[in-house]
């Protein structure tokens, strides 16, 4: 709840400012509530809405952020980098994998996310 407060206060005085950006890249929330004051107020002052972060934390977690965010209005989607591609690439410098299948972990483990954030979503 503080840190939502903090968000908010923070994307107030932006918006005070007229900074819109086009997308808030926000950090994740477990519950929903905090996550749908946030969306509201980012999606009201983004131009195109807001994504949530995967902060490079585990799959399963992410997963349920992800899954939070895309059932809260405001958020149209996700930004997670790490999460993708740290264990593909760490196989691949390790020499266990080629460059075809380094490519082909990322491409799934997003392919997964896309998964997640559509059923959650409805689509």
């Amino acid at each position: 709840t503080v840190r939502a407060d903090l968000v908010l206060e923070a994307m107030a005085q932006l918006a005070a400012a007229d900074i819109r950006p086009r997308w808030w890249k926000l950090e994740p929330y477990q519950a929903v509530e905090p996550a749908r004051r946030v969306a509201a107020y980012g999606a009201a002052h983004a131009r195109s809405g807001c994504l949530v972060l995967g902060r490079g934390a585990d799959r399963e977690l992410v997963a349920e952020w992800v899954a939070t965010a895309a059932g809260v209005p405001g958020y149209s989607g996700f930004a997670i980098g790490r999460t993708l591609w740290v264990e593909p690439l760490h196989e691949f410098l390790q020499h266990r994998c080629d460059e075809r299948d380094v490519a082909a972990k990322m491409a799934a483990n997003y392919l997964y996310f896309v998964n997640v954030y559509r059923q959650q979503k409805g689509s």
